[in-house]
């Protein structure tokens, strides 16, 4: 799962990277708006149903398909609202062209909704191979429909062609795997059983979305189209990252720790080595892109997306404490206290959006530097209060990361310090991040391997190739 992610995620930033250079940033723009509104409908399409089929100890044949029908239902209710408010959204961007882009992506909705029950049950059997085949087929489709109409000149519809391809591929391929097939039944009773999980979780979710998504819709109606297309396309580097380990965590850990729920002294043992595995493999990732972001940009996107620079930077600053808080938010789901979550995130949404709107003043670097600063503000008990769930102790589970810290710190100095050389000795900005990226690697690898040797032993075991 965690080499599907990252393929996955990487296939899907090299799109975005060479599309960078043909389309303009109005066109992101343009997707951003939309995205906007789908995104936030992705969110509760199937109202945390498909995280109750992973929990649920025991799922029946009548269970599973009263789950799929009301997703069924609840798919094509919502693209019926976001086909009717279309021109609503048009209005309060002040962009007429989101219009046709809405309504066309909403499908991309009705068709993912089809595969959520085989999903969840593909999940609940740990068929991870299926569900990583199923994911990168559709960042390969979507690769391909996406650079061929963008080169052929379709503008905004290029990425709009690329998001229905994928989700019909990936559905396409999720049936195939799994060997359950709905029947046309409901039955209530199903349905309240899982109605306080799902409903709590949905309401966290939907808070999630809001706050993630605040800014892209402040920076959209006060700085327009081509400032929110710098600012999700520097979002975008740092959170392919963030999403792939985000995503292994949550497909990953849920299932598995839901098996050991009623165990916390084995979910504090397998927790802590599944996210010192992961710091071990993130934490360089981010501040390396930290560290190379602005020869990164000037080589690889153009000197178009420069300003783009400082907005990289700071988000893969922040990018190793938002997968911390991510990885301890899953815990919530695996007690089955989402009513925890749910308070929690409007105690923290509202902390952040407030951060977006006080740095709007200064720009796009205003806006992204407070939302940083709140996310340090917030970490700690964003993490603590979901450790009382399982008897974790904060200060034990902080001293699993120092290593991987430190080991990132030391590696952006002489990082730094290799980017002065080389460009003292007049190389140019792609000679610079290769070699960044070679005395990264050389250097985080040697201190990790001297210093948490047993770590590679985690990584090697999380990724399949040791037992």
């Amino acid at each position: 799962m965690t080499v599907g992610e990252m393929a996955t995620q990487i296939l899907r930033m090299v799109t975005y990277v060479w599309l960078a250079r043909i389309l303009e940033p109005r066109h992101f723009g343009v997707l951003a708006m939309a995205l906007v509104i789908t995104n936030f409908v992705d969110v509760i399409k199937d109202l945390g149903t498909r995280s109750a089929v992973i929990q649920k100890k025991d799922v029946s044949q009548g269970f599973a398909s009263s789950i799929f029908v009301v997703n069924v239902i609840v798919a094509a209710f919502v693209i019926g609202v976001i086909v009717a408010i279309a021109p609503l959204v048009g209005n309060l961007f002040g962009t007429p062209d989101v219009i046709p882009v809405l309504r066309v992506m909403s499908l991309a909705i009705g068709i993912a909704a089809l595969g959520l029950v085989q999903q969840g049950l593909l999940y609940r059997a740990m068929r991870f191979r299926a569900l990583a085949l199923a994911q990168i087929t559709g960042a390969v489709i979507q690769g391909i429909v996406a650079l061929s109409m963008g080169a052929l000149g379709f503008g905004v519809w290029a990425l709009v062609a690329g998001i229905i391809a994928s989700a019909l591929s990936t559905t396409s391929i999720i049936w195939t795997a799994s060997r359950w097939r709905p029947h046309l039944h409901i039955r209530w009773n199903d349905i309240r059983e899982v109605a306080s999980f799902s409903l709590n979780l949905s309401g966290a979710r939907v808070l999630t979305f809001l706050v993630n998504d605040a800014d892209k819709f402040i920076i959209g109606r006060a700085l327009g189209a081509a400032a929110l297309g710098l600012y999700s396309l520097g979002w975008r580097i740092v959170s392919q990252i963030l999403t792939a380990t985000g995503n292994v965590l949550q497909q990953i850990l849920f299932p598995a720790l839901s098996a050991i729920q009623d165990d916390n002294a084995r979910i504090r043992r397998d927790f802590l080595r599944m996210m010192s595995a992961v710091a071990l493999v993130f934490f360089p990732l981010t501040i390396g892109l930290a560290v190379v972001a602005g020869p990164f940009v000037r080589a690889v996107l153009g000197v178009d997306w420069v300003p783009a620079i400082p907005l990289i930077t700071i988000l893969a600053l922040i990018a190793p404490i938002q997968v911390l808080i991510w990885g301890a938010g899953i815990l919530f789901q695996v007690k089955g206290r989402t009513d925890w979550m749910l308070r929690w995130r409007i105690v923290s949404g509202l902390t952040i959006v407030g951060a977006y709107i006080l740095g709007l003043r200064w720009g796009l670097i205003g806006v992204t530097a407070s939302f940083a600063f709140a996310v340090v503000v917030l970490s700690y008990p964003a993490m603590a209060i979901p450790f009382r769930l399982i008897d974790l102790n904060l200060p034990r589970f902080l001293q699993e990361m120092v290593p991987y810290a430190v080991a990132s710190g030391v590696m952006a100095v002489l990082v730094a310090i290799a980017q002065r050389l080389v460009d003292s000795l007049g190389g140019g900005d792609m000679a610079m991040f290769i070699s960044s990226v070679a005395v990264g690697v050389a250097v985080y690898g040697s201190f990790v391997w001297w210093y948490r040797p047993e770590s590679w032993h985690d990584a090697l075991v999380l990724l399949g190739a040791r037992n």
